[in-house]
């Protein structure tokens, strides 16, 4: 756990695990998404089994788990300068990215493709619900915890999503056969529920 200042704003940051022999060379970093999400996300899922073999990286968003809260800054592309600049320590990264993170990577992804090997979008939410209505459940979120009330009252976090695109750019970069986690439904009865296809993703050789 340490404590990193970029772009004026101080983040929080968790590293885990250890390059080891005949492992891929790689590190993961892994994204949260808005309001209740953080860190923890994925410190009490599924990094720790990530970091059996290899870095992981897990940041906080400004205004989330323990970084600083900013009045302004919520919007994909101020995210994706955060985390260019959380990551500078680190070689060519697999981004995984949840939610609202998994918009963040994308947009880091096309801005910087030569810093991405590999990408997996946890529920992207390219369709999103309007900025007015998530407005109403969180400033009214009680059973959510002040925090998530307080981020959406006194930041521009809002104003930010309205202002984001609908979609991804309809041009992406040549990534193939990404690997992702499947689950094959709660009704099902396996003694191995989680599946984790293979298959590499090319990174282009394009560099911004």
């Amino acid at each position: 756990m340490a404590y990193v200042c970029v772009r004026g704003v101080r983040h929080h940051v968790v590293d885990l695990g250890r390059e080891l022999p005949g492992a891929p060379a790689d590190p993961v970093v892994m994204l949260h998404g808005l309001l209740t999400g953080s860190a923890a996300s994925w410190f009490f899922t599924v990094a720790p089994a990530l970091a059996r073999t290899r870095r992981v990286r897990l940041p906080d968003w400004r205004g989330h788990g323990r970084s600083e809260r900013t009045p302004t800054g919520y919007g994909t592309a101020a995210l994706a300068a955060d985390l260019a600049d959380l990551t500078t320590d680190l070689p060519p990264f697999a981004l995984v990215g949840h939610s609202y993170g998994a918009a963040v990577a994308v947009r880091f992804a096309l801005t910087r493709p030569g810093r991405v090997t590999r990408l997996a979008l946890v529920d992207p939410p390219f369709q999103p619900v309007g900025a007015a209505d998530l407005g109403r459940v969180f400033t009214a979120a009680t059973p959510l915890g002040e925090r998530a009330a307080a981020l959406v009252g006194e930041t521009s976090l809002l104003a930010d999503l309205a202002a984001e695109p609908a979609s991804p750019p309809p041009t992406w970069p040549p990534w193939t056969a990404c690997r992702r986690w499947r689950w094959p439904g709660p009704t099902r009865r396996s003694a191995r529920p989680w599946t984790w296809s293979a298959g590499p993703c090319r990174a282009p050789a394009a560099t911004c």
